[in-house]
């Protein structure tokens, strides 16, 4: 390892494989390692390679889409009661409707039209949780029953061969 620090000698490099100037030979080479000197800081360059890209791509990205994003509408009781009333009477609501809604709680329609489909939304999901737990439920108890069948199975099995050889005297 000491040598290859102190190497002096001329190398072309391609990819991984370098040719050196001493005897014209072809060397693979393993990925540059980075050395670090304490007397020459790196680059503010390389540091940013050394750093992976995808969280500072993540990071730019969020922060681009949080400052063009609106505060999240906070619903009053209020608020939020008559829309559930209004939810449980009819899952969906008309253009008149939506309008008479978003007059009595100060909202703008549109909001009344997104409050209403994400808890259908949040309606579905539910559902389908408990439909999988219902099934989950069924599925193992399914699974048991079929265990205790496989195992009366066996017993009977067992108890053929035993009667087999009572009635049926080996010659």
């Amino acid at each position: 390892m000491e040598h290859d620090l102190c190497d002096t000698s001329l190398h072309l490099g391609i990819g991984r494989l370098r040719f050196s100037a001493d005897d014209g030979r072809r060397v693979v080479l393993k990925p540059p390692e980075k050395l670090l000197d304490p007397l020459c800081p790196p680059c503010i360059n390389e540091e940013e390679e050394d750093r992976p890209k995808t969280s500072s791509m993540k990071e730019r990205s969020s922060l681009h889409v949080h400052s063009k994003r609106t505060k999240k509408l906070r619903l009053s009781k209020e608020q939020s009661d008559l829309l559930e009333a209004s939810f449980r009477s009819q899952r969906s609501v008309t253009s008149l409707q939506k309008q008479q809604l978003a007059l009595k709680l100060g909202l703008l329609p549109r909001q009344v039209e997104v409050w209403f489909q994400n808890r259908r939304a949040r309606t579905k999901v539910k559902q389908i949780e408990d439909e999988c737990e219902l099934l989950g439920k069924w599925c193992k108890e399914l699974t048991d029953q079929n265990q205790k069948l496989l195992e009366e199975m066996e017993k009977l099995r067992h108890n053929i061969k035993s009667l087999s050889k009572i009635l049926i005297p080996e010659e």
